[in-house]
């Protein structure tokens, strides 16, 4: 009997021991924040680490605002690292993580003409002369996500709680520094901040993950 036992004992070492070696897996992916690539390690078959990045290389853009177009400078580039359970025991996950990087933009008005509303009053063009704006919806903040990961075909979704964007804007006219005018620059601001609140940032991302090990 005593053989045996101890085969037994030997087996279930093994089989434990062989469970918990990390396996590694890499390969391109696109998410909520462009193209890029993503890895995994899983640890045991019932948690992984993980970490994805991804950026969007895009030159400047034209957007129309009211009567009013601008050049648009964008910059979008990020990533995500996280700690994963696996409560089947399979490629299934729910994690948590923090999410880095991810939206902002310059943008510069294209030459003016005839006269420009700015908040609730109107002025001209020499008043105003170029509007500028910055906007940032950065991390770092929390995001939980779910999907499958690991080797093979990986899928999921999330949420990152970033907060809300921050948004400056500016003129370069010749009432770029008069009160009165700033004020009024303000609740233009104001407006574009309340029509911009973001309690959540849905993330997504779709890629293959080859096996290293």
């Amino acid at each position: 009997m005593k053989p045996l036992y101890l085969a037994s004992v030997l087996l279930f070492v093994a089989g434990t021991a062989g469970a918990q070696i990390p396996r590694f897996s890499i390969g391109p992916e696109i998410n909520g924040l462009g193209v890029g690539g993503s890895a995994s390690l899983g640890m045991g078959g019932f948690f992984s680490l993980s970490a994805e990045f991804g950026f969007i290389p895009i030159g400047d853009i034209t957007l129309t605002e009211g009567d009013i177009d601008y050049t648009a400078s964008p910059d979008i580039a990020g990533g995500v690292i996280a700690v994963n359970l696996h409560p089947l025991r399979n490629r299934f996950s729910v994690g948590v993580g923090l999410f880095a990087g991810g939206y902002a933009g310059d943008v510069v008005s294209e030459s003016l003409s005839g006269t420009v509303e700015v908040g609730g009053q109107t002025y001209t063009v020499e008043d105003v002369g170029m509007l500028t704006g910055r906007f940032s919806l950065k991390g770092p903040g929390p995001i939980v996500m779910a999907g499958w990961r690991g080797k093979g075909f990986n899928f999921g979704v999330g949420l990152a709680f970033l907060g809300d964007p921050d948004i400056d804007l500016g003129a370069t006219g010749r009432l770029q520094n008069d009160a009165a005018f700033r004020a009024e620059l303000e609740k233009e601001r104001q407006q574009i901040q309340d029509d911009a609140k973001l309690s959540m940032l849905p993330f997504f991302r779709l890629g293959y993950q080859f096996g290293l090990r």
